[in-house]
């Protein structure tokens, strides 16, 4: 009878725990790679937002001067001012004539068709790669002591907008977003409007405006200068 021999077990060693300086001292090396990987993913998130925004206004320059080279005008200047359907709310967000054909005459919009002849008219929409969206503001900047851009109202006048990639508010903003002009429920996760200033002689307009302009209110959401005098807004002139 062949014997077979098990091989010797290896000598137990007793079950050791973590110590707490060992736990504390891995948790201080957590700390300090997360640390200083933060100090590297929010500057860098900062600066894609930044990044997209400026070439989302460079776009949105680009199909207004469009508007303009069609149409003679600027949205909501000039005889396009008349179109009270579009620009009865005379805000700097309200960009409705780059979606829609203007209508200053009797309420079919012809008088500003394409006409293929004389190489003038309205051939929009002009905003093609941006989602129709309305927006409460107020017709005045800023509209209230912090700098926000909210209606003096929660229930202001609804006007077709560009948002930029921003997505802070100021405290206490009435800014609210929606999906069309009737429905009730507004919609989060919207940055702010891009703001258009035809106006040279407008005092309101953004600083380093050299009207017509185009602003976004920058990361910290306020029109203009914070309480501390720092001003982030963008401003594209064209």
């Amino acid at each position: 009878m062949t014997s077979i021999s098990l091989p010797r077990p290896w000598p137990r060693r007793p079950a050791r725990g973590f110590t707490l300086v060992e736990l504390l001292v891995t948790l201080a090396i957590l700390a300090a790679v997360a640390g200083i990987g933060s100090q590297f993913l929010y500057p860098a998130i900062g600066n894609a937002r930044h990044d997209i925004t400026r070439d989302s206004m460079r776009a949105v320059v680009a199909a207004i001067l469009r508007f303009r080279q069609d149409t003679g005008f600027l949205p909501c200047t000039g005889p396009l001012e008349a179109d009270t359907s579009s620009c009865g709310s005379p805000s700097p967000a309200n960009l409705a004539q780059m979606f829609v054909q203007p209508d200053t005459g009797a309420g079919t919009g012809d008088e500003w068709a394409w006409n293929a002849d004389t190489g003038r008219g309205w051939r929009g929409p002009y905003l093609t790669g941006f989602a129709r969206q309305y927006v409460t503001v107020s017709n005045v900047y800023p509209a209230s002591s912090d700098g926000s851009v909210g209606s003096a109202t929660v229930n202001g006048s609804r006007v077709a907008a560009v948002a930029d990639s921003y997505v802070s508010r100021p405290v206490g903003s009435l800014l609210k977003w929606y999906d069309s002009t009737i429905s009730e429920s507004a919609v989060t996760g919207r940055g702010n409007p891009l703001l258009l200033f035809v106006d040279p002689s407008d005092t309101l307009r953004a600083k380093g405006c050299v009207a017509p302009c185009l602003v976004s209110l920058g990361e910290d959401g306020i029109f203009g200068p914070d309480t501390n005098g720092n001003d982030d807004d963008l401003v594209l002139n064209f």
